[in-house]
C-alpha cells in the first residue's frame, strides 16, 4: 500500500492555488460570452438596415446589382 504524506501546510497550498485556478477560469469564461453576446450585438445592430430594407430575399437572392442608385444584392 502506498501512504501519501499530506501535511496541512501542503493540503493548504493546493487549494489556495486551486481557488486562484478556478477564479481565472471562471473570469475567462465570462469574458468569452461577453465577447459572444457583443459581437452579435454588433452583427444584427450593423446589418439591420440590409435586412429591413430586403428581408429574408437578401439569404435567397443571386442577384447583384451595384448600379448607384439602383442598388440590389444578395448573398447568393
Amino acid at each position: 500500500m502506498v501512504r501519501v504524506n499530506l501535511t496541512p501546510s501542503k493540503i493548504r497550498k493546493g487549494v489556495i492555488s486551486d481557488k486562484v485556478f478556478k477564479i481565472g477560469a471562471t473570469l475567462a469564461g465570462v469574458y468569452v460570452l461577453v465577447m459572444i453576446v457583443f459581437l452579435a450585438f454588433q452583427l444584427v445592430s450593423e446589418s439591420y438596415p440590409i435586412w429591413e430594407e430586403n428581408g429574408l430575399s437578401f439569404i435567397t437572392k443571386t442577384e447583384w446589382n451595384a448600379v448607384e442608385g439602383r442598388e440590389d444584392f444578395g448573398a447568393l
